[in-house]
């Protein structure tokens, strides 16, 4: 090989050489922003994650209070039908009359 020659390779391996070390710097900042991207990304999924934890947390406790307030409903209805069976209809004719009465006399009195 001539001395030209080997210049001339040596100037093209330089000349690879810096246009290797610039897409380097290149790849080396394409990964840069992705890693950040990728952090932002892992903070938006935690945080939704978050919420939705916070959120699920809230269905269950509303649906313990619906199920306390079942609970008490149908203790209230038995107790209801309870007092319904003791009171017959008998008793509460006459309670009504008893009333009726005593709203006539209080009126015949005023007179």
């Amino acid at each position: 090989m001539t001395r030209e020659a080997e210049l001339l390779q040596l100037r093209e391996l330089r000349e690879e050489g810096h246009a290797g070390r610039e897409r380097l710097e290149e790849v080396e900042k394409e990964n840069a922003i992705l890693k950040e991207k990728i952090h932002h990304l892992d903070d938006m999924l935690k945080s939704q994650q978050r919420k939705l934890r916070q959120m699920i947390e809230q269905l269950q406790n509303s649906r313990m209070v619906i199920q306390e307030r079942d609970r008490v409903i149908r203790e209230l209805e038995e107790k209801v039908a309870m007092l319904e069976a003791e009171v017959s209809p008998q008793d509460i004719n006459q309670h009504l009359v008893g009333i009726h009465d005593s709203q006539q006399f209080s009126s015949d009195s005023t007179e």
